[in-house]
């Protein structure tokens, strides 16, 4: 799966434009699209078949072979923020945020700088409001915010980070 902005898609034709209401609607006008609109016409109903595509897609074997310079997918216009209970919260980082097999990464396109989180180091991944995760960095325990003005699924992020980390080895 792929998302640009406010669509999700894949190879196969399936296509999804998330609506801010949290229904799905047909992405164009094909009959395909409204297809898929009528068999996920909830953000639960693709939620439910997503979470077992992702225990098939991302179970132990496949991780091994997977090529960890190879985006799984990726966002743009994406702020990276620091956040701080005692301060004012830091932004990090504007650009794009990309899930690999083992990393969450975020590109600052105009300081041309990447943050990079292990995936072994995220913890306590959630979506705490409209277009915003936030996980913890385990080396440090600094909370992060990561922040799209456009709609975007952030779950897309907490369940593959959940399912790829359910399958890492503890140390």
């Amino acid at each position: 799966m792929k998302s640009k902005n406010n669509i999700i898609f894949c190879d196969c034709c399936f296509r999804l434009r998330y609506h801010s209401t949290g229904y799905f609607v047909p992405a164009g006008k094909t009959a395909e699209d409204r297809a898929f609109a009528k068999r996920f016409p909830h953000v639960d109903s693709f939620y439910q078949w997503q979470l077992q595509k992702l225990k098939n897609d991302f179970n132990s074997e496949s991780l091994v072979t997977m090529d960890r310079q190879q985006p799984i997918f990726s966002d743009q216009e994406e702020t990276l923020i620091l956040t701080s209970k005692a301060s004012e919260n830091k932004k990090m980082s504007s650009g794009s945020v990309s899930l690999y097999p083992d990393r969450l990464e975020y590109f600052d396109s105009h300081q041309k700088i990447s943050f990079r989180f292990p995936l072994k180091n995220i913890y306590e991944v959630d979506c705490i409001g409209p277009q915003r995760l936030q996980f913890t960095d385990a080396r440090d325990q600094i909370v992060y915010e990561s922040i799209n003005r456009k709609p975007r699924s952030a779950y897309k992020y907490i369940e593959t980070i959940k399912q790829i980390k359910s399958q890492q080895k503890p140390n």
